[in-house]
């Protein structure tokens, strides 16, 4: 993806539902670089919330969905080299998602451009992830009590990006989702 003209890269995912008595208490999005050389951007990139419909297979640039305005994260520069990139996206935007499924877009104002892995990988650790944190709701404003000894934190939920794990995405036009 890059700024001008813009490239975008969408991402489609499949949130779970909290487990009963907890709550989303993290988010990392994980995006991976490919080998070649010239994949990583000077620039910033932001995942940003997709407000409009799309799909991979009918999705262009002139009926490319509409974009949320407010970044979830960002992702600093990226150097070149193949390895594994995170962002944290706000929780409370996932939260309110949490069950849907959920699309999010890789958006720069800058003109470097960036190039990940996408669900065409045959690499299975390659594809964009979601991994979710749940944890103990907290109690509401002014109660109190002792401490309970209930459900304790999980280990993040990994969810991969729709379609089988593995996803390289790369210039403007390049959906990350199936059969959606």
């Amino acid at each position: 993806m890059r700024g001008n003209p813009a490239y975008e890269t969408y991402l489609r995912f499949n949130l779970p539902a909290a487990p009963a008595g907890q709550a989303l208490k993290a988010a990392a999005l994980q995006v991976k670089t490919s080998t070649q050389t010239g994949v990583g951007t000077a620039d910033t990139v932001s995942p940003v919330p997709v407000t409009g419909t799309w799909s991979s297979a009918g999705t262009t640039f002139t009926t490319k969905p509409t974009l949320g305005t407010t970044p979830l994260g960002t992702f600093a520069a990226i150097p070149d080299g193949s390895a594994v990139h995170s962002a944290q996206p706000a929780t409370a935007t996932l939260s309110a998602s949490l069950g849907t499924s959920y699309s999010m877009a890789l958006t720069s104002k800058g003109t470097d451009p960036l190039w990940i892995w996408s669900k065409e990988s045959t690499a299975t650790d390659a594809t964009p992830q979601l991994l979710l944190t749940f944890g103990p709701k907290q109690p509401p404003d002014g109660v109190r009590g002792r401490r309970a000894r209930g459900p304790q934190p999980r280990p993040p939920v990994c969810v991969p990006h729709t379609g089988r794990p593995g996803c390289r995405s790369s210039k403007f036009p390049h959906f990350s989702d199936q059969g959606a």
